[in-house]
């Protein structure tokens, strides 16, 4: 196997295959001003003047599909290569800045532009946040340990004890000194079981809720860690 010699801002790399150079250029670490040394030259070249590294051929991502569903998923997939709207260079999809011209990449997959379009119509079980970059959409939803909140309620009822047994001491004292212990020993319960964060409204140990889809593979790929909050999404890209 041919293997590539490069100089990254000067500085010798390891000999890298054809298809590590391409991924190399794509992701922005290898720049265009910087140079290569191909098999059988004994000069270098600016990575510039190579046209395989400046244009690569697409390579073909289709898999063979086993079922209508997949089928439906593949007629969603675009090619990896997206045009620099600045300067007309191919860059990878995935890819944050431009590796020709530094131009930002803004490229928003088909499908995350048509979540966004339709969200409010997805019957979603509570409201989430959403991210996206390049081909990869990712929902998240911050929940609170539903313990916390009943025992900071708790915690509130006992001070009220308290006050209520303060002037209880007025009227009927011995009423008054048990509804102050009871209270006390409440309180005190609840401090050594939430800690002072919690009891002032800082949940302990909030819950993501999360669910990640990469549209960049057939199918896409997708995690999450609670299928059934996250299924009206799913059935959304029919995943």
């Amino acid at each position: 196997m041919d293997e590539y010699m490069l100089l990254l801002s000067g500085s010798r790399v390891k000999p890298m295959t054809q298809d590590e150079v391409i991924a190399c250029f794509a992701s922005g670490k290898l720049k265009a001003t910087d140079y290569i040394r191909q098999p059988g030259d004994a000069g270098w070249t600016q990575v510039k003047d190579v046209s395989w590294i400046q244009n690569p051929k697409p390579v073909a991502l289709v898999t063979p599909l086993a079922s209508p569903k997949q089928e439906a998923t593949a007629k969603h997939f675009t090619s990896r290569l997206v045009d620099c709207p600045d300067c007309g260079h191919q860059m990878s999809i995935n890819s944050k800045i431009c590796p020709q011209c530094g131009s930002p990449n803004n490229y928003v997959h088909p499908e995350i532009t048509r979540f966004i379009q339709e969200i409010n119509n997805i019957p979603i079980k509570a409201e989430f946040s959403y991210s996206h970059a390049g081909s990869v959409l990712t929902c998240h939803v911050i929940q609170e340990q539903a313990g916390d909140a009943l025992l900071r309620v708790l915690f509130g009822l006992s001070l009220v004890g308290l006050g209520g047994g303060c002037l209880l001491l007025l009227i009927v004292p011995m009423i008054g000194y048990l509804l102050i212990g009871a209270s006390l020993l409440v309180s005190i319960f609840m401090l050594l079981l939430l800690g002072v964060d919690a009891i002032s409204g800082t949940p302990s140990t909030p819950s993501i809720n999360q669910l990640r889809i990469d549209f960049s593979v057939v199918p896409p790929a997708w995690q999450c860690n609670d299928p059934d909050f996250w299924d009206p999404v799913k059935k959304f890209f029919r995943l």
